[in-house]
C-alpha cells in the first residue's frame, strides 16, 4: 500500500463529491 498525498486525497475527495451531486441531480 502506497502512501498518499493529502494534495491527492482532496481532489479526489472533491471529484467523488462531484460525482455524487451529479447522481442526486439526475435523481430529481
Amino acid at each position: 500500500i502506497r502512501e498518499i498525498p493529502p494534495e491527492e486525497l482532496l481532489e479526489l475527495a472533491l471529484r467523488i463529491q462531484e460525482m455524487v451531486g451529479l447522481l442526486i441531480d439526475r435523481r430529481v
